[in-house]
């Protein structure tokens, strides 16, 4: 369906579902927002996310800000349950719903992911990983092995392995389902620190245009600070789970890093490559499963950090700080 139209059908939808909450028509104001309808009604603004449902909880808050709404209402399909938790780290208000036969239905705020740790199974490689000159990586019950953040190899389960388990080499499954294929079943430590001579020659030139150069940036630009993280002001700096589960490596996702500062303080730094209006939810949430009473700080790519993402930052109940930094340094 073409987005005017769906457009179309949303807002007389929202109009419907409004009416029989009992909202007067003649209190509606229409608007317009970048993600879809919107209409202000009885002081509140509704918004229905219709395209870059990502980045509806961020557009949805600069809409209402723009408009002087006070009290938000967010109307999506997508993720609705996780925006919900996330509505709770911004000063406005905010109400996030779906439909049930075209009755609006608000929608339960997520739990955070449950703590998974690595299998002991699993944990057996990580010696052999680091051994490699590859670093451990632990996210979401998940082992894996990073070179300047870019994952490598991964520890997964084979119930055809004596074992019961066995080390991947490559970056992504289907790059290490090729490697199988090609070397073996049974990855060995001279086949993993190969790789990662290869991957560190590549992501440590700046200039380098080899697609492993451009691949997981943010997680290039989180290993620079977890060894200079007096770049953020911290002391200490340690890999930290991100708060939903990372579902490939070729996707900009931010990652998530946590230390202390000279003072004792807590910080919890979010790192992203692009332009990324979710950032600011997507650091808080971390920050809500990991340490509610740190600072929290993005960081991105110089230039990336734009007027509406500072704002968003400040939004938050607890406002967000920035630096703009080169993936690559020191």
């Amino acid at each position: 369906m073409q987005s005017d139209q769906r457009r179309r059908l949303e807002a007389v939808r929202l109009a419907s579902a409004l009416a029989k909450r009992g909202v007067d028509s003649s209190s509606v104001v229409e608007s317009t927002c970048a993600i879809g309808p919107a209409v202000i009604a009885d002081g509140a603004g509704w918004v229905v996310a219709v395209e870059h449902e990502r980045h509806a909880l961020a557009v949805a808050h600069l809409w209402a800000e723009s408009h002087g709404v006070d009290h938000l209402h967010l109307v999506t399909d997508v993720n609705a349950e996780v925006i919900a938790r996330r509505t709770r780290y911004f000063a406005r208000a905010t109400t996030v719903w779906g439909y049930a036969d075209n009755v609006l239905v608000e929608a339960h705020r997520a739990e955070h992911e449950p703590d998974r740790n690595v299998p002991v199974s699993h944990e057996h490689f990580a010696s052999l990983i680091a051994d490699c000159g590859v670093d451990v990586v632990r996210e979401h019950g998940v082992l894996s092995g990073e070179v300047l953040g870019l994952e490598i190899c991964r520890v997964v389960d084979d119930p055809t392995s004596p074992d019961g388990v066995r080390l991947e080499i490559g970056v992504g499954v289907h790059d290490r389902e090729t490697f199988r294929l090609v070397h073996g079943a049974v990855a060995t430590g001279e086949q993993l620190m190969d790789v990662a001579r290869t991957v560190s020659e590549i992501r440590k030139d700046p200039a380098a245009q080899h697609p492993l150069a451009r691949l997981a940036l943010e997680r290039r630009l989180r290993s620079r600070l977890l060894a200079s993280p007096n770049l953020v002001g911290a002391t200490r700096l340690s890999v930290a789970e991100p708060p939903v589960v990372r579902t490939n490596v070729k996707d900009a996702v931010p990652c998530v890093a946590m230390g202390v500062r000279a003072d004792g303080s807590k910080v919890v730094v979010a790192c992203t490559s692009i332009a990324d209006l979710d950032v600011v939810s997507f650091g808080a949430d971390a920050r809500d499963r990991l340490a509610g009473d740190a600072e929290l700080v993005v960081v991105s790519l110089p230039g990336n950090v734009t007027p509406s993402i500072r704002r968003l930052g400040e939004m938050l109940q607890r406002p967000a700080t920035f630096c703009e930094l080169e993936a690559h340094g020191d």
